[in-house]
């Protein structure tokens, strides 16, 4: 055999299958199907990029938030709510139920502390007022300013808030004083009492366009906490003493030296033994009412999540069918690169280098839609900016795996191909 012949041969193949500009491919419909399959390939990726990005953003969100200093003890702490209308109670009834199952749950040896409340944490709800110093105008931008609480002595050392300054609540402290004793928060005192001693202070409460009048007297302040959520900033609270009006419903607070949970049935036997016939409304651990606060941070996450699972998946099956049909298109360029002695590292090269090109221009674009889309992301996102390089670096990191897991099939049937057999192709 002329092997001149043969070697001037392969190079006119090559030749032929050569583009103007010098670069290794095939023209017409077959071009224009390829660079279809390697638009949508960019597409899928860019929108792989963008789902994941967030989905990243959104557990950073929620894991921020589990792990967030909220002002409380969410560990040790179970709450029971009762509500005394259920069977009639009159206010002297009320307070005797609140007071023999505050006194009996105490008792317990796996009790730390027990105290009650009107109003229970991580709820969603609460009481509000409008507050201001004694004195000072009510204008339209205070209503409804302050939280409001009403809690029995030693409500803070059973939820875990620092007492700062000032004295708690004793059994002598009655709500219709006047001016009536209350505990408030630092924001409170940052708010109206910058660089001053609140203690003995006086706040009015009343409606915008009002006057404060002296109704109220600060006697403590306290750290500050997270109400209604964790996702809500914490405002200025006032802390009322609970005397009275338990027959409207409570809730008691118990701090425990073990799991919470070992309490509940032991608490639920000592309302039996007060009345049999009265059951409790809730009865949950404070963990329990923080993570049932966070179900929207944790719908958010699993459905970003799902999405951009399965947008990866998309983008894999994309990628991976538009480099298959480059190899099988190319098959004979790619046996005559052979023949002529190529290494099988230069064809891994020159598909490395289009799925480099094809991920990158997707990367690209997804996170030019991410920067976009930061303003909107920035309403459900809590404490983690759209920019969070771990967010985005661990999104970038699975896109690139995910191609890598893709090309390797075709890549594989790309160096395996035999020069004999693809030459006889026509």
């Amino acid at each position: 055999m002329d092997i001149a012949r043969v070697m001037s041969g392969l190079h006119e193949r090559l030749r032929a299958n050569q583009g103007p500009t010098g670069t290794w491919g095939y023209h017409g419909d077959q071009d224009s199907l390829e660079a279809t399959c390697f638009a949508i390939v960019v597409a899928q990726v860019a929108i792989c990029t963008l789902l994941l990005v967030g989905a990243a953003l959104l557990v950073r969100t929620l894991d921020e938030m589990r792990s967030m200093e909220a002002g409380f003890d969410r560990d040790q702490i179970v709450t029971f709510t009762i509500d005394p209308r259920m069977r009639g109670y009159q206010s002297e009834q009320a307070l005797r139920l609140a007071q023999g199952l505050q006194d009996r749950s105490r008792s317990l040896p796996s009790v730390a502390a027990a105290s009650i409340a009107s109003r229970a944490l991580m709820r969603g709800t609460g009481m509000k007022g409008t507050f201001a110093p004694a004195g000072e105008p009510i204008s339209g931008a205070d209503f409804l300013n302050c939280s409001i609480n009403v809690v029995t002595p030693g409500y803070f050392e059973t939820v875990g808030m620092r007492l700062i300054t000032g004295r708690d609540f004793t059994r002598f402290d009655k709500d219709e004083e006047k001016p009536r004793k209350v505990i408030v928060n630092q924001a409170l005192v940052r708010r109206f009492f910058p660089n001053e001693d609140p203690i003995d202070r006086l706040l009015g409460i009343g409606t915008p366009d009002s006057v404060a009048a002296p109704s109220m007297e600060i006697i403590g302040v306290v750290s500050d906490a997270k109400y209604r959520s964790l996702r809500e900033e914490i405002h200025p609270a006032v802390y009322n003493p609970f005397v009275r009006e338990f027959e409207y419903g409570f809730v008691l607070h118990l701090r425990t030296h073990q799991h919470p949970e070992a309490v509940i049935e032991p608490v639920r036997n000592i309302l039996r033994s007060l009345d049999p016939e009265l059951p409790f409304v809730e009865v949950h651990t404070l963990r329990h009412e923080v993570e049932a606060s966070l179900w929207q941070e944790r719908l958010l996450a699993a459905l970003s999540s799902i999405f951009g699972a399965i947008a990866v998946l998309l983008a894999s099956i994309g990628l991976y069918g538009a480099l298959d049909y480059a190899v099988k298109a190319r098959t004979r360029e790619i046996g005559v690169r052979a023949a002529l002695g190529a290494e099988p590292a230069r064809i891994v090269r020159l598909l490395g280098g289009e799925t480099l090109l094809l991920v990158g221009a997707g990367i690209a674009l997804g996170l030019a839609a991410h920067a976009a889309a930061a303003a909107w992301l920035r309403q459900v996102l809590y404490d983690v900016q759209p920019s969070n390089p771990f967010a985005i670096g661990s999104a970038l990191l699975l896109v690139v795996v995910a191609a890598g897991l893709a090309m390797l099939p075709p890549v594989l049937r790309a160096v395996r191909i035999d020069p004999a057999s693809a030459l006889r192709q026509e």
